[in-house]
């Protein structure tokens, strides 16, 4: 029998209801997308680059492409992590996925965590 993975179900829910998530967790974000165009989620790209984070129960990132109201494309990456308090490395993961996405693709993200979990 294989364990439970808690990512799954909040991947899922991500990847269908992105919209809400958005307007309701980091609204400053939501207002600025131009929900007419469909976003397109790109974590081909991310596992690319970082294959070590997709064997991870604890954490997971989805990087999505949308379109800003402004007319130009822009990129999310959205990290979970199941942890309270946060790793302590985490800033430092994340800054090293920003990074890499720079080099390898020429994109700039902005990053966002949500810390699932208590202590």
């Amino acid at each position: 029998m294989n364990a439970f993975d808690p990512t799954v179900p909040l991947k899922d829910v991500i990847d269908r209801l992105l919209e809400p998530f958005l307007h309701l967790n980091f609204p400053w974000i939501a207002m600025f997308i131009d929900w007419e165009v469909p976003h397109v989620v790109v974590d081909q790209k991310l596992r690319d680059i970082t294959p070590e984070a997709y064997r991870d129960s604890e954490r997971f990132d989805k990087l999505v492409q949308f379109r800003q109201i402004t007319g130009r494309d822009a990129y999310l990456l959205i990290h979970f992590e199941f942890s309270n308090p946060p790793h302590p490395d985490m800033q430092s993961r994340l800054d090293d996925r920003c990074h890499r996405i720079l080099d390898r693709y020429r994109l700039k993200v902005m990053p966002v965590t949500v810390l699932v979990g208590v202590k």
